[in-house]
């Protein structure tokens, strides 16, 4: 019984992340704007923060952040598996070289594994997880 219960809470658990990535299923980008009010009652400015672009399954396959100026404070290219797994996140300056790179692995649906890496590929840091199931 209690196998048949894992079982099911397996089988939940991944429909669910299957269902939370196609969330932004057709959608093409999403614009994120900032508005800060003032106290001395004047019009707020309205600022671009970012903009995420979507594919067709609703991965974020590309991320753009913004200055308060408007200038480009950083890029993020996202790759995903066959499975829609997102293995990989590369973190670009705004000019165009590479600030960091972020791989996950997984074991199924469940990541296992987050390594940080530096521009020079010298790896910064690695978080792992374990899951205990039912």
């Amino acid at each position: 019984m209690k196998k048949l219960f894992a079982l099911l809470f397996f089988f939940l658990v991944v429909s669910g992340a299957a269902n939370a990535q196609k969330r932004y299923a057709n959608v093409k980008t999403v614009t994120e704007y900032e508005e800060v009010f003032e106290k001395d009652g004047k019009e707020p400015k309205k600022i671009k923060k970012s903009v995420t672009t979507f594919d067709q399954n609703g991965n974020a396959v590309e991320e753009i952040e913004f200055e308060d100026n408007g200038k480009v404070k950083s890029r993020t290219v996202s790759s995903y598996d066959a499975e829609g797994n997102h293995i990989s996140d590369i973190i670009y300056n705004p000019d165009g070289t590479i600030d960091d790179k972020v791989e996950y692995k997984y074991n199924g649906r469940l990541r296992i594994e987050k390594s940080e890496f530096g521009a020079k590929g010298k790896i910064k840091k690695r978080k792992t997880y374990q899951y205990e199931m039912y």
